[in-house]
């Protein structure tokens, strides 16, 4: 028997349709497994084999997704980033936490699976996770970015590229982009490597690290270069972070903030101070640690407000802190409130910056205030260790009326030339994150 042209072609479009059926059955089939092997990492109660898990995110990155299993998978790593319980293994293994490991594979899906729906999840992990040893901080930056949609999520002046065409002109500007864009896309040791080298290029890198400070479009290029200003710490360039004060990204912000902190230039307070009640913690904090280093008397009824007005918050301990800075003894009562605050950072933060504004004789007070219960031994101790720059102990299991006797026995020691040991300097925890950033 014969076939036509016809209906031999019409045969091979059966026989193809046939496996075609085959092959998006097998598809479903291994899209399932991948979907149930993460779905083990939801529940804290299960066990789960970590390279098979890797390996299932792996299967579902290579899928093409669309509809409702796009929402399925949204929803299964959007769970996953809210997780909190420590993964359970039942094999394989990793030097980065398994839990923390799987979110920064969950964020990269994200950016892949995700829209603008997800970025509240990605924001929540954000802010919970951010302190957290090994968190991914650039790819959920970079995923927020990506995925954002609205003028609000993009900041300040970042409409258009039209910032670019000046500097591809030049050899050293086409340059300076592509180090700006390897750090603001690239992977963590690119973007620390480009970092790096437009820290090394010298005075003509300041005037197109502003240019990316306040036109990048992407957020991670504007908080780098926010970042690298502060270590150039040229005093032509605060104007132009003061002006990126109005950034909308909370991470972009956070730099900048810290950056012209870190320049102690008095012109940056005005634009700082209304940040003390920013709706997030760590803006407030971060604003709080900028007038720290701004030492300006300007902003001392603002710091006096501020720590009347909240009654929690790290911010509180740096207002306290930044007071004791500015040196104003019209900043003593509130200070001396807040040593009897409940919250314990915030009391110690004001005994230190309380000891630097009042007289001997009014420090040797407080023992009075201790034996009478109103005040706590440690508030007693950081008071007079920040007076006299010299370390004292807390006796133990001793009265507070001995206690006390102690202290004064220990001030009658210091001035006799028999210190115990001078106290060195600690780097404050707002130094110390911005030091890890690079």
């Amino acid at each position: 028997m014969k076939f036509s042209h016809t209906s031999s072609f019409h045969a091979w479009i059966a026989s193809v349709a046939l496996c075609t059926l085959f092959h998006n059955s097998g598809l479903a089939q291994e899209w399932d497994l991948h979907l149930k092997q993460i779905q083990k990492t939801i529940d804290p109660k299960v066990s789960i084999n970590l390279d098979d898990t890797l390996d299932a995110m792996t299967g579902l990155d290579e899928a093409e997704v669309t509809g409702d299993k796009k929402r399925e998978v949204e929803k299964l790593l959007t769970e996953l980033l809210a997780r909190e319980e420590p993964i359970k293994l039942s094999g394989g293994s990793s030097r980065i936490p398994p839990l923390m490991l799987l979110k920064a594979e969950a964020v990269r899906l994200l950016r892949k699976f995700g829209d603008v729906e997800t970025i509240p999840a990605l924001r929540a992990f954000q802010k919970r996770d951010q302190r957290e040893r090994f968190f991914p901080d650039e790819s959920v930056e970079q995923a927020i970015e990506l995925l954002s949609k609205t003028k609000a999520d993009a900041g300040p002046e970042v409409a258009s590229d039209a910032w670019r065409e000046p500097w591809k002109k030049t050899e050293e500007g086409r340059r300076f982009l592509t180090l700006s864009d390897e750090m603001a896309t690239g992977s963590h040791g690119v973007a620390a490597r480009a970092r790096s080298e437009l820290l090394r290029s010298g005075n003509p890198v300041v005037d197109f690290l502003v240019d990316s400070l306040l036109h990048h479009e992407h957020l991670v290029g504007r908080r780098s270069s926010a970042y690298l200003l502060g270590q150039i710490d040229d005093p032509l360039t605060v104007p132009y972070l003061v002006k990126a004060l109005d950034e909308q990204d909370e991470n972009v912000l956070w730099t900048v903030i810290t950056s012209a902190g870190f320049m102690e230039d008095k012109r940056a307070t005005e634009k700082t101070i209304p940040l003390l009640d920013h709706k997030r913690d760590r803006i407030r904090v971060a604003a709080a640690q900028a007038l720290v280093r701004l030492r300006d008397p300007s902003s001392l009824d603002a710091l006096i407000l501020h720590i009347d007005k909240y009654k929690i918050g790290r911010s509180r301990a740096r207002a306290a802190e930044a007071l004791g800075e500015i040196g104003d003894r019209r900043a003593i009562p509130i200070l001396f409130k807040t040593m009897t605050n409940k919250h314990l950072v915030t009391r110690e933060y004001a005994a230190m910056a309380y000891a630097k504004l009042v007289t001997e004789e009014e420090l040797l007070k407080l023992p009075e205030f201790m034996i009478a219960g109103k005040m706590d031994p440690r508030e007693v101790q950081l008071a007079f260790e920040e007076h006299y720059q010299n370390d004292f102990i807390v006796p133990e299991g001793v009265s507070l009326s001995d206690c006390a006797k102690s202290f004064k026995e220990q001030v009658e020691a210091i001035k006799e030339g028999k210190a115990l040991r001078t106290r060195v300097p600690k780097k404050s925890e707002i130094e110390r994150e911005v030091e890890e950033v690079d």
